[in-house]
C-alpha cells in the first residue's frame, strides 16, 4: 500500500517483509482453490429487512446440485448485497446463474436482475489482457482500523489499476469482509499487490492472509441480464 500524500499515514508497528516474503505472500493470496468461494451474485434490495426475512426463511438445503456454502455480505454504502457460494465447476455455476439461484436467494424485493461473477484461475487471468474484476476476502482483527487504512490507500489502489472498490461485510461477522473491484489487468494488479505487501500495512490489519480471486462476469438467465 504505497502511501497517499494528502493525509497522515495511520500508525503501525508492523514489520515490513522483504521482496521474497512479499512475493510468497501474494502467491498464497492468489493461489485459492478453484471450487471454493468462486461464484458470487451481486443484487440490490432497497428494503433489506423484508428481503432478509425471505432469505432466512428459504430452505437451507434448497441449493441446486454442485452449489453450497451460501454466505451473505452487505454493502456498507448502498442497498446492494453479495451472495457468495461454492460452485463445483463452471457448468454448475452457469446453471445457478441461469435461474438456479432462485431456490435459495429470494427474487421478490430485488431491483433488476443479479450480476454474477465466476472465479478464474490466477494463471489464466495473468495471461489475459484487458480489464476484469477481482473479489477479495479478508478476515480482519479490527474492521474500524482496516477501513480507515482502506480509505487512506485509495490513491495507491488506483495507481495499481484497482478502481471502483466496494466493501461488503458478512451479515453475521462484521470483521469478515469482501471487496469487489475493477482492475485494469491481472498482472498489473498482482504487481501492485506485491508493492502493497512491502509497506507492512497488510500485516497491521490482518489482510496479508486474505484471498484475491480474479473473476469474470457471467450472463444472467431468463433474458433478464442488465
Amino acid at each position: 500500500m504505497t502511501t497517499d500524500t494528502n493525509t497522515d499515514a495511520p500508525a503501525t508497528d508492523a514489520p515490513k517483509p522483504n521482496a521474497e516474503q512479499a512475493e510468497r505472500a501474494v502467491q498464497a493470496m492468489l493461489n485459492v482453490p478453484q471450487a471454493r468461494e468462486n461464484l458470487v451474485a451481486h443484487i440490490t434490495v432497497p428494503d433489506y429487512t423484508a428481503w432478509r426475512a425471505r432469505f432466512d426463511a428459504a430452505p437451507q438445503d434448497g441449493a441446486p446440485a454442485g452449489i453450497s456454502g451460501t454466505t451473505l455480505f452487505r454493502n456498507i454504502d448502498d442497498d446492494s448485497l453479495l451472495v457468495l457460494v461454492d460452485a463445483a465447476g463452471a457448468e454448475e455455476a452457469r446453471q445457478w446463474a441461469h435461474g438456479g439461484w432462485k431456490t435459495t436467494v429470494p427474487e421478490q424485493g430485488q431491483v433488476g436482475a443479479p450480476t454474477f461473477y465466476l472465479g478464474v484461475d490466477a494463471d489464466i487471468a495473468l495471461a489475459t489482457e484487458g480489464p476484469m474484476n477481482v473479489l477479495v476476502r479478508f478476515q480482519l482483527s479490527d474492521y474500524g482500523t482496516w477501513h480507515g487504512l482502506f480509505q487512506y490507500m485509495e490513491t495507491s489502489r488506483v495507481s495499481g489499476g484497482v478502481t471502483n472498490s466496494r466493501v461488503f461485510r458478512n451479515i453475521h461477522d462484521g470483521n469478515d469482509v469482501l471487496v469487489l473491484a475493477d482492475i485494469a489487468g491481472a498482472q498489473r494488479a498482482r504487481d501492485w499487490l506485491i508493492v502493497d505487501q512491502l509497506t507492512g500495512y497488510p500485516a497491521a490489519t490482518g489482510v496479508d492472509k486474505g484471498t484475491w480471486r480474479y473473476i469474470t462476469e457471467l450472463p444472467a438467465g431468463d433474458g433478464s441480464q442488465r
